[in-house]
């Protein structure tokens, strides 16, 4: 369990700045995974630090702890890596995605 080194209290997940359907945005809480160095968490290209800069103050105002509202971490530092999740179906899955499924292929 992570501590937010704000307020000192034990944390679970992280509030992140999302944009919203309509053009608002609003804060989602977010598992994290922990590591020996800190925290990692997997967002979707719709969190409203997508833009900014790594080194950038706005960044920090996009993730809070749940708790007082503050950036959780003293050290500010924060890396952003690209990637892509990518799904591939088995044959069964895709005739089931289709509403096809191997009793009425039978028939």
């Amino acid at each position: 369990m992570i501590k937010c080194e704000k307020c000192g209290k034990e944390i679970e997940c992280v509030k992140v700045d999302y944009f919203l359907y309509g053009g608002s945005d609003g804060f989602e809480s977010v598992p994290f995974e922990e590591h020996k160095n800190g925290i990692y968490i997997d967002l979707s290209l719709n969190w409203c630090g997508y833009e900014f800069d790594e080194d950038s103050e706005e960044i920090l105002d996009c993730i809070r702890c749940p708790h007082c509202g503050k950036y959780p971490f003293i050290d500010t530092e924060i890396q952003k890596y690209e990637f892509e999740r990518v799904v591939m179906f088995k044959q069964n899955c895709r005739d089931d995605i289709r509403g096809e499924s191997n009793e009425s292929k039978k028939m």
